[in-house]
């Protein structure tokens, strides 16, 4: 009688899990976002990420930037984000920051942007919040002034320095209620144009003066965020951007 062998093959099915895992981002030195040195560990991040970023130092972004959900973006005193660049917050994804912040545009579609000082705020263009986004500023942020990012020490500058920035005029409270108090220094009997503009371009109060302090009454506005343009008719120009509390 013959015997017969068979031969079993077992198949042995792996099933390989992607898991995410999120990853710290920590700065340790000046320089380009794209540069593996500035970043610890030697690799530097994607311009698109939910990872959660240390910002120690100032960093110059040279792509757009968006942080999606789960993103936590802390900038440092002593740190700071400039560019002329985008940056996108998205939903449950969420900006700190102490440091410098220096774009032409910030959205922030659901997201959440708290800024704090000492370091100041410049959009070169606009900020757009919508979709239930968060957009507080408890620090000077100035709309439409031009800046530079300076190499190798980054001072981040408007043309001066921005110690020299926070002296020429003061805006207080921010967010505002009821009475805004602008505070001019270095600029006595110098003509001073201040005009209040809605989210849609529309002029609603304007004021002339050459006094340095100036009350502005603002109980009859509805909540939103308001352009304040103050326009200092010799030698400069400067617009900042102001929010008013429900």
């Amino acid at each position: 009688m013959k015997t017969k062998k068979i031969a079993f093959f077992i198949i042995v099915c792996f099933v390989l899990t992607n898991t995410s895992v999120a990853t710290t981002w920590q700065t340790v030195s000046n320089g380009f976002w794209s540069v593996g040195a500035v970043w610890l560990g030697g690799i530097a991040p994607p311009y698109t990420s939910s990872d959660t970023f240390l910002i120690k130092h100032p960093i110059l972004l040279n792509e757009r930037l968006t942080l999606t959900s789960g993103s936590y973006f802390k900038i440092d005193s002593a740190g700071g984000i400039c560019g002329h660049e985008r940056v996108i917050v998205n939903a449950n994804a969420k900006i700190i920051k102490y440091g410098i912040l220096e774009l032409d545009t910030l959205s922030i579609p659901g997201g959440i942007v708290n800024c704090y000082s000492p370091g100041l705020v410049i959009l070169t263009q606009y900020g757009n919040v919508s979709n239930g986004g968060s957009f507080y500023v408890n620090t000077s942020l100035a709309v439409g002034p031009w800046f530079d990012c300076h190499f190798p020490e980054y001072s981040f500058l408007i043309g001066v320095p921005e110690t020299n920035f926070y002296q020429e005029l003061s805006v207080f409270p921010n967010p505002v209620q009821n009475e805004l108090n602008l505070a001019f220094n270095d600029f006595n009997n110098q003509h001073k144009e201040i005009t209040i503009i809605d989210g849609i371009g529309r002029e609603i109060k304007s004021i002339s003066s050459k006094e340095n302090n100036v009350k502005i009454e603002l109980e009859n506005l509805v909540s939103g965020f308001y352009v304040l343009q103050c326009k200092i008719i010799m030698p400069d120009n400067r617009y900042y951007f102001v929010t008013k509390n429900s």
